[in-house]
């Protein structure tokens, strides 16, 4: 097996974990727009139009419709699509630490239960005015039967109370924001996924034997081939035109122009020379390469951009 084979195992869960996430996430985001779009077009357009006398229509004494329906509608996404965020929050909060995901579900959280209380305020509010009311009206109703008038004296003020306005809550910000977190949040995953499906790709350009030469510059018979886990930092390879740099390392001997594209992006070869170095996994060019091993396994530079990628 060796380490490559363990690297490449790691590459290939981590690959595998990366893509799970991002559909995890993909449906987290889809999951809360179906409720964060009509939120933010009954907040913020629909008041705008013929239908806001509908969505003032009262359905208690203090609550109309469009407060209602944003109720009822940023409920889940709070504490449905929004609870991953919750329980982020709190393990951060229990290592003493608050990041990203406590500022969003504070703010989420005073958002929704602002509108919900003040909803709930306005609507305790209502009632108690429909009770003062209702008492004076039962006085009147004793006073004119008393002096012989009809007793069926209306008030058709009785019920009236002013709702609440759909600008007066913020339903929709709290709301929205999970909304744009999820984005975030799957962006990320799909960026990360991306990345470890390049850094898979380098894993792969790395060669899996080596030709080293034993007792260098000492012994002058030709280099042996061995496994690349089985190099240790000080063996000195040999690197023929055209083939693969099987490990990080120095040149000690020979130059040549080397492929590093896949590390950096720059097409041009670049010049190698003796004290020169060279990273595992490039491409040599047309001049042979004695190179002695500076780095392998965990500390090579594939498995430390591995590593900062997962």
């Amino acid at each position: 097996m060796g380490f490559r084979s363990a690297q490449m195992a790691e590459a290939d869960l981590m690959g595998g974990n990366d893509a799970e996430e991002t559909q995890q996430w993909r449906a987290q985001l889809l999951g809360s727009l179906v409720f964060s779009l009509p939120t933010f077009v009954i907040a913020m357009i629909l008041p705008e139009t013929p239908l806001r006398d509908a969505l003032h229509t009262t359905v208690v004494p203090g609550l109309s419709v469009g407060v209602l329906v944003l109720w009822l509608l940023s409920t889940p996404v709070q504490f449905v699509f929004g609870m991953q965020f919750y329980k982020r929050a709190f393990k951060a909060v229990s290592h003493g630490n608050a990041n990203m995901d406590v500022l969003v579900a504070l703010s989420t959280t005073v958002a929704y239960f602002y509108s919900a209380f003040f909803t709930g305020l306005r609507m305790l509010h209502c009632q108690g005015i429909y009770l003062f009311r209702r008492h004076n009206h039962q006085l009147l109703l004793l006073h004119a039967c008393a002096d012989g008038d009809d007793c069926q004296l209306e008030d058709s003020s009785l019920h009236s109370c002013t709702d609440i306005a759909i600008l007066d809550v913020c339903f929709e910000v709290s709301t929205m924001l999970i909304s744009f977190m999820l984005l975030g949040k799957y962006l990320e995953a799909s960026a990360k996924g991306k990345a470890s499906e390049a850094v898979m790709k380098l894993m792969a350009l790395q060669p899996p034997s080596a030709m080293l030469c034993v007792d260098w510059p000492v012994n002058k018979e030709p280099p042996k081939e061995v496994l690349v886990a089985e190099l240790r930092s000080g063996d000195v390879l040999q690197v023929l035109p055209g083939s693969v740099v099987p490990a990080d390392g120095v040149v000690v001997r020979g130059e040549s122009a080397v492929d590093e594209s896949m590390l950096t992006g720059e097409a041009v070869p670049v010049s190698k020379q003796v004290e020169d170095s060279v990273v595992g996994g490039s491409y040599n060019g047309p001049g042979p390469l004695w190179i002695c091993v500076t780095a392998v396994g965990a500390n090579s530079a594939l498995s430390k951009i591995m590593s900062l990628v997962a």
